[in-house]
Order: structure tokens, then sequence, then C-alpha cells
């Protein structure tokens, strides 16, 4: 890592804030010049063991680490057979648009897919594709921001085949839904069943360390809405409640869900 000398300031004088601050704008502008690649601004606050060849080549491996971080974590849409020009718009990303010095990797895929949307023409299959690798990393941040429910969720569905079995049985089940999971709507038939007409709503969601997408049917989709609102609750509440569907019903679409890891029991 290279060292930068710190530069001696008249502001000083004035006390350690004023100096903190013209430091860490220091730092901030340095940060920026990195980032663009503009050696000529970093050199002057190098420590005297270091040169302009140092930022080349600090500068050529941040640009490899944002080659491979962007195809690696976006291998939904680099692997996509409609992407055959996803390399070429990453290196042009790269040498466009400067990485914010303070990003992670999750901040810095989502300003790629950002530009790639402004500056491409794109068709409505591309669109799902990145509307569907957008829904992947919200499961995955909902995952992680409710790590302790979707680690309680995964222990529970592995006894779904046990308490499907007494549904019937055992209204006082309690139900819940997977925590980690969200909406959004296909605009082409790339990812659809023969038959599924767009556009269509379709719900994402975490199954272990994977993400699943799923094409419901509209009662189904009012009763996981339901649902929704109603947990944490029993079986028979929902019954109860529900203005949608009747005992049958729900537990036929309980069972289903269940099956699919989007609802368990405890």
């Amino acid at each position: 890592m290279m060292k930068m000398k710190r530069v001696q300031s008249d502001h000083e004088v004035f006390g350690a804030a004023d100096s903190e601050r013209e430091y860490r704008l220091l730092i901030e502008g340095m940060a920026r010049a990195l980032a663009w690649g503009r050696t000529d601004d970093v050199v002057p606050h190098l420590a005297r063991t270091f040169g302009a060849k140092h930022v080349e080549l600090f500068v050529e491996g941040n640009l490899s680490k944002r080659l491979d971080l962007l195809t690696d974590m976006l291998s939904f849409v680099a692997e996509d057979e409609d992407f055959a020009e996803f390399e070429a718009w990453v290196h042009r990303f790269i040498e466009e648009v400067p990485v914010n010095a303070y990003e992670n990797g999750a901040g810095e895929c989502d300003a790629f897919l950002a530009w790639i949307e402004q500056t491409q023409r794109l068709s409505a299959r591309q669109r799902d594709t990145i509307d569907c690798q957008r829904a992947r990393y919200r499961v995955g941040r909902l995952a992680d921001q409710r790590r302790a429910e979707h680690v309680r969720f995964r222990e529970l569905c592995s006894l779904n085949g046990q308490f499907t079995a007494v549904l019937e049985d055992d209204l006082n089940l309690e139900i819940r839904l997977n925590p980690s999971r969200c909406w959004s709507e296909l605009l082409s038939t790339k990812y659809l069943d023969e038959g599924d007409a767009p556009p269509v709503e379709v719900l994402h969601y975490a199954v272990g360390f994977d993400v699943r997408t799923v094409v419901l049917e509209e009662n189904a989709r009012r009763l996981i809405d339901e649902l929704a609102g109603l947990q944490p609750c029993t079986l028979q509440q929902w019954i109860a409640i529900s203005r949608t569907a009747d005992r049958h019903s729900i537990l036929a679409l309980a069972r289903d869900l269940a099956g699919l890891h989007l609802v368990a029991f405890a």
C-alpha cells in the first residue's frame, strides 16, 4: 500500500480541528484522483520512496479488481446470452465512472446496472435479466439484515414435510412467510413458462444460499399479501380472518408454498 506524506498547512496555527479537516479533504481528494487514474495529482503527495510508476501500478490493480468484482458479482447478467457485450460495457464503465472510495461491492454493481440502463437501448429480455439480478441483491440484503429470522426460517423449513402431513388435524400450527423475499415484474417471456403472458409479477426469495423465482397465480398472490399482513398467526386464525379464500383453499396453498420453501410452520 502506498504511503502519503502529510502536507503542512497554514491553517494548523488555528488549531487541531482545522488541521484535521484540511488533512481529511486532502485524503478525499487523493482518493478521487486515484479513482479517476489521475497520476499527476497524486505524485506530489507521495512519500519519497514512491513515484509515478507506483501510482500507475496501484491504479491498474484497482481497475483489474473492479473488472473482476463486476464480472463475479453480476454473473447472472454476465453469463446471460443476451449480454454478449457485457465485458466491453464493463471496460467502458470503468473508464467513464470513477469508483466511490467508500462504496462497497454491491454499490458498485448497482451503479453499473444503472449505467447500462442509461447508456444502452435494452430489450425487454435484457431488462428482465437486470431486474432479476437486482432482485437477487435485494433478497440477499434482506437475508443479511434479518439474519436471525432467515436462519430460524431455514431451520423450520426442514420440518415442512412433517407438518404438512398433519395440517388438517392441527390448525393451531403457526405459519410464517419466508422473510427474505421481494416482488418484481417481468416484461418478456424469457423466464416465463409457456402460456404465461407478460407483464407478470413474480416472487424472488431465498432458499439456503440461493435465490429462486416463482410465478404465482393471482389468487395465490392475494393470499400471500393477506398472510403478510396477518403473520405471525396460526392457520386457524388465518382461516377465520381471511376474506380471500376458504379453509380448503388456504390449506392447499399452505402445502404448495411449504413445498416451495415460501412458508414454514412452528
